[in-house]
This record gives structure tokens, sequence and C-alpha cells, in this order.
């Protein structure tokens, strides 16, 4: 299953031999995707997940979506009746904790102070940690980050051995398994 944009993720994974199912959370951005060959389930999270009640996904994936929710951990908890023991969820969302974005964040314009901060902002603050505590909150143990590092300071990255990437990359995708499943982690989906 996964949160889709227009489709090629999802295009890609079919081609693989893969089962794809997209939630659609645009309807033009769903036309794209089913455009594509892709079976889209459309609506809120609710009704997405009402549709596919009875479904369990070996993988789940969130495309910069995560950042975009007031309660990150209550998102990805309410996936639980999507998962089973061994469930993976991989999880992509840019990284505000990186320098560039720090650095406007002090001193830019009154707009860039906001990233991070929510309630003004509509964007949650990630760094690996935060996204750590999200998956974790859920019953999610993320078993590794990538991060995404973006042309011009590769060689930087390089030189350091890789300990600036939380501090230089562009995206963080963190990889989690979903492990001991228990009851606490099922939400009912009663509409």
């Amino acid at each position: 299953s996964d949160l889709c944009g227009w489709g090629a993720t999802e295009k890609r994974l079919m081609l693989d031999g893969k089962k794809v199912v997209g939630v659609g959370l645009d309807p033009v951005i769903s036309a794209c995707a089913r455009a594509g060959g892709i079976e889209v389930v459309e609506g809120d999270l609710p009704a997405a997940l009402a549709q596919l009640r009875g479904n369990v996904f070996d993988c789940i994936l969130l495309s910069n979506i995560l950042h975009l929710v007031g309660d990150p951990r209550a998102f990805l908890q309410s996936l639980g009746c999507l998962m089973s023991d061994g469930t993976t969820v991989i999880t992509a969302v840019p990284n505000l904790s990186r320098l560039p974005v720090r650095w406007r964040t002090y001193f830019g314009k009154s707009v860039h102070r906001a990233l991070g901060n929510f309630a003004c902002s509509g964007v949650q603050f990630t760094s690996h940690r935060v996204v750590r505590e999200w998956h974790r909150g859920a019953g999610l143990e993320v078993d590794c980050f990538a991060d995404v590092i973006p042309e011009q300071v590769q060689t930087l990255c390089a030189a350091s051995g890789g300990v600036l990437a939380p501090l230089l990359s562009s995206e963080i995708v963190a990889v989690a398994t979903l492990r001991h499943l228990d009851a606490s982690h099922k939400i009912s989906l009663i509409t």
C-alpha cells in the first residue's frame, strides 16, 4: 500500500511484479496514477482505511506525507489495521534539521521561521530522532535510515565519512518494521 503521488514509484513496483494499491488523497493525482494502471483507493485516510479493511500489506510506502499530518504517531498507528508482524514501513520526509533549513529558520523571513511549527506552517519538524520517535510511538522499530544527499554536498559528506549526512541531506528515508503486534497498535475503524 502506498499514499501515492502521480504513480511513477507505483508503476515501477508493478513492473517488478508487486501488487500495488495506492491511496490517492487528491482526485487529480489519483486519476494520474489510475491512468498508469495502478489500483487506487480514494478518500481521506479513514475512508481509505475502511475500503482497505481486511487487507494486510507486506510494505507500506509513505512518501512525503508524514510531516504534513497533525499527529504523525497516530497516523502511523492508524495504519496498523493494514499490517502484520514483519510489515515494513518506508517513510520519506524532507530533512528540516539540515543546516540550510536551520539557517533560514533562525535568520530568514517569517515564513521560514514558522517551518516545523505545525500550528503555524502545517509542517512538522523532522529529524532522524523525531522520525524514530514517531515510528516507535506507533509500535514500529526503525531498522535504518538513508539520507538523500544533494549532489553539491556529496563530496563534503563523503569526506566526513558520512558523519555530516544528517546535517546535509535533503531528505530522510526511514525503513521500519512492525514487530510484536498487539491490540494497542490496532485502531478500530468505526464510522
